[in-house]
């Protein structure tokens, strides 16, 4: 898994945990809030209702005791007042069709106090808190129990407050979490997309574009590290050119007739790979083929090499081995393993006849046509022991001649345009 999906997936883990358990601790408090906001209420309305019960049954006044209650049950949440005499008859509720009739009887649940569940009430199942009390009259210095006060309150009321904090804590998370994801999403980009060109400019360099250089448009640790890498590979770079520079004098002492050769090679290729606007990592690798498209000649005698007589045919067999040679040499190495392919190709011609395994036309990669047509082209400009250089038209005509046979058409065209405009 990327850091970014792992760290956009933890940011939205902590706010969803957080959320919910900022959302439970508040239903916690709040439920325990409303509880004693209710058992207040209720205790008030008890009180009330006591006094105007206990008056009403001195007066024998039930009319008045049925319309407070009646007032009193308009209160929202409240579902029942009832108030019974002494012997557990109804003689006020808010619903007449109770009157005079057994509270055990007909709500068996009442004489419970506190959350009683559901009951039927008024024809419908309601969630019921119930509050109850008994109702004390004072005769000749005695207190006499004449009755009881039953009060019912809807616990949707507390469930529906409840359930509007879980939206609203809901709306407030979402909230949060769409700020928060612009929030890491904003600051994720600054950290992955320099984590991102770091890494790419470690796969840069690791396939061998030692010249690469890590362009990171941030002030923090980052900067730092793309500074401090950057002179990393400029050092690395600097040993890089030295390994190759000391392969090119290893290549020409070994041939006396051939110096500066593959440095020739190199300028020539490089600027034929650069017109035809290939990508800098096959110019470079194009560049490094050309310096080290000899290092095979170090398994060849000295004799061959340097021979100014006639090549008998062993001798071209084992000049034909160098680019075998060069590919067995250099292919243990990591930063070249695209390189070596164009060494072992670089001899091969478009018309399959060439060597070291006959490769023609798309077969031959286009890295290694570019360098057979500088090779040949240099090899024809320099003098050598068995034979004087020729002029640059000359080379141009044996290049054009031999079109479609050693050499890639299109290809050969390009670098005539080039020796035109005087580029190399």
């Amino acid at each position: 898994m990327k850091i970014k999906t792992q760290f956009l997936a933890s940011i939205i883990f902590i706010i969803i945990l957080s959320t919910a358990l900022m959302s439970y601790v508040m239903v916690i408090d709040m439920r325990g809030v409303l509880q004693q906001e209710i058992r207040d209420k209720a205790q008030l309305m008890m009180n009330s209702i006591k006094g105007v019960a206990v008056e009403s049954f001195v007066k024998k006044d039930v009319l008045s005791l049925n319309y407070y209650i009646k007032e009193a049950a308009a209160t929202p949440g409240i579902i029942y007042i009832i108030v019974t005499d002494r012997f557990d008859s109804i003689v006020g509720t808010n619903n007449l069709n109770d009157m005079g009739r057994e509270t055990a009887r007909i709500y068996p649940k009442i004489k419970q106090s506190g959350d009683i569940g559901t009951m039927l009430y008024g024809g419908e199942e309601r969630k019921v808190i119930n509050f109850s009390g008994n109702l004390i009259m004072k005769a000749r210095e005695k207190k006499l129990d004449i009755g009881k006060t039953y009060i019912g309150f809807d616990r949707n009321v507390i469930d529906s407050r409840v359930i509007s904090i879980y939206i609203k804590g809901g709306i407030i998370a979402a909230a949060v979490m769409a700020v928060a994801l612009m929030l890491t999403l904003f600051l994720i980009g600054r950290i992955i997309n320099p984590l991102n060109q770091l890494m790419d400019g470690t796969r840069r360099i690791a396939s061998g574009d030692m010249k690469y250089k890590i362009k990171v448009k941030v002030k923090n640790e980052f900067q730092a590290l793309a500074n401090s890498f950057n002179d990393m590979t400029g050092r690395l770079d600097d040993y890089y050119e030295g390994i190759l520079n000391a392969f090119t004098i290893a290549v020409d002492s070994k041939n006396k007739y051939t110096p500066s050769h593959s440095l020739k090679v190199s300028r020539i290729a490089t600027a034929i790979g650069k017109s035809m606007k290939l990508q800098a990592h096959q110019v470079e690798n194009i560049r490094i083929a050309s310096i080290l498209m000899d290092i095979g000649n170090i398994g060849v005698r000295d004799s061959v090499l340097n021979k100014i007589e006639i090549l008998t045919p062993e001798d071209f067999v084992q000049i034909q081995e160098h680019p075998e040679i060069g590919a067995k040499i250099l292919k243990n190495i990591p930063a070249l393993k695209d390189v070596v392919p164009i060494i072992l190709q670089h001899h091969e011609r478009y018309d399959g006849m060439g060597y070291p395994s006959g490769l023609r036309g798309s077969q031959i990669m286009t890295e290694a046509k570019i360098l057979a047509i500088a090779d040949a082209y240099d090899a024809m400009i320099t003098e050598r022991g068995h034979r004087k250089a020729v002029g640059r038209e000359e080379a141009v005509y044996e290049l054009r001649n031999n079109k479609g046979k050693q050499f890639d058409p299109s290809i050969t065209e390009i670098f005539v345009e080039i020796l035109n405009r005087g580029s190399v």
